[in-house]
């Protein structure tokens, strides 16, 4: 059994995948840095494939922290200064973690703004950071 051509190929998909991790990772803004948690967004199309699909924001959530935290977070949409939409989340981490996007459900699609208007110049968007709790 010739295992060179298998070899190549398991080389091939373990680098393509890590690649995909890297850019999936890429282009996170951080938003918010306190007490060893920090959290960075970006806003991405729902649908990979589907450039047309509504935005959506994820949240990349690291903890720093040697203890697990829970914390109560806020998202707010401004358009022209003016709060079109807010969503009230908690999210639990455990030390020395990173939880990101899609796949660990920290992401937030608006329901009142569409892709132009998210696009604009005239809208805005903040995230705000409540009680951070630890636990061991």
């Amino acid at each position: 059994m010739n295992t060179k051509p298998l070899l190549l190929s398991i080389s091939f998909i373990l680098a393509l995948g890590v690649f995909m991790q890297s850019s999936a990772q890429a282009d996170y803004e951080m938003c918010y840095e306190k007490d060893s948690l920090i959290i960075s967004a970006k806003w991405v199309n729902s649908k990979f494939f589907d450039k047309e699909s509504p935005l959506e924001l994820r949240l990349k959530i690291e903890n720093k922290k040697s203890l697990a935290i829970e914390f109560s977070y806020e998202i707010m949409l401004y358009m022209d200064n003016v709060l079109r939409e807010k969503t009230k989340d908690r999210f639990y981490i455990k030390a020395g973690k990173i939880k990101t996007g899609k796949l660990n459900g920290v992401r937030f699609i608006p329901t009142t703004l569409n892709n132009e208007e998210i696009t604009s110049k005239s809208f805005s968007w903040e995230i705000s950071i409540g009680k951070i709790t630890e636990y061991k």
